[in-house]
């Protein structure tokens, strides 16, 4: 099993920016109007007292508008609009945005919390299954989950997470070929414990030897850890596993050519 210390992918999920908010801008809105809207009656006393028309003196009486009879479909219509809209409450709410999400993610994780993380790089990859940012934190995460989970005494539970880990780091390689120096040493930790995994808990010699071989072609390079792993017991003995840990010996530098005995220099006496 491999552990690396440093990989700081899951911080870069912090992703936020501010902005001045609608409400701050209302009052300003608000003076702009009240500076343009027409005077009011009581700034004109004349015009508001023109605008009063009093009972003639002569006695007559102001003139009754009479009212046209309604049809019941009119009250109808009336009694409709004065229902309470509920569009607003019929509209689903707005769904938070990638750039959210990763931020709530990298804040789960950075504080431990990798159920809750986890899940949200998996809302993500469900919308866009090639976003290369929640492959690499997903990977990362799950490692860091897999490795809590052995540490605290859940060993099958632990390496089986390895398989999910390493599935997303194949596809982060393959979706995305130029990977970055921390992204590499993801996909070499994934695949070497997607091994470990398979030797130990899957009991299958086959795909653990698949899978440290993908774990060499990418970059795996630690001779030591793989000649002394009790992980990869299962596979030890195996032709493939010789000949996988063969080349990562150190090859011998080719001597240089001796020069002819006419072109050697004659010794000094």
């Amino acid at each position: 099993m491999r552990r690396l210390i440093g990989l700081v992918l899951v911080g870069t999920f912090v992703v936020g920016c501010s902005s001045q908010s609608d409400s701050a801008k209302a009052p300003a809105n608000r003076e702009t109007a009240q500076s343009n809207s027409p005077s009011s009656n009581a700034d004109h006393p004349a015009e508001a007292a023109d605008a009063v028309k009093e009972p003639k003196a002569n006695g007559d009486k102001p003139s009754l508008t009479t009212v046209p009879d309604r049809s019941s479909k009119d009250v109808e219509a009336d009694q409709a609009d004065s229902k309470p809209k509920k569009d607003a409450e019929t509209q689903p709410a707005p769904q938070p945005s990638v750039a959210q999400l990763l931020q709530q993610a990298g804040q789960s994780l950075q504080g431990g919390d990798f159920k809750s993380g986890i899940a949200t790089l998996r809302q993500i990859l469900e919308k866009d299954p090639d976003h290369r940012r929640a492959l690499a934190g997903f990977v990362q995460a799950t490692q860091q989950q897999a490795f809590a989970l052995i540490e605290q005494g859940n060993r099958d539970e632990g390496y089986k997470i390895f398989f999910e880990s390493a599935k997303h780091a194949r596809h982060l390689a393959m979706k995305h070929t130029e990977l970055i120096t921390a992204e590499k040493q993801l996909l070499i930790q994934a695949l070497y414990n997607d091994a470990c995994a398979y030797a130990l808990v899957g009991n299958d010699k086959e795909k653990a030897l698949k899978s440290l071989r993908e774990a060499v072609d990418a970059g795996f390079s630690d001779r030591k850890l793989l000649n002394e792993d009790p992980d990869l017991n299962l596979i030890r003995d195996t032709e493939e596993f010789k000949e996988i840990a063969g080349r990562l010996e150190p090859k011998e530098q080719p001597k240089a050519p001796e020069k002819p005995d006419d072109q050697k220099a004659d010794p000094k006496s």
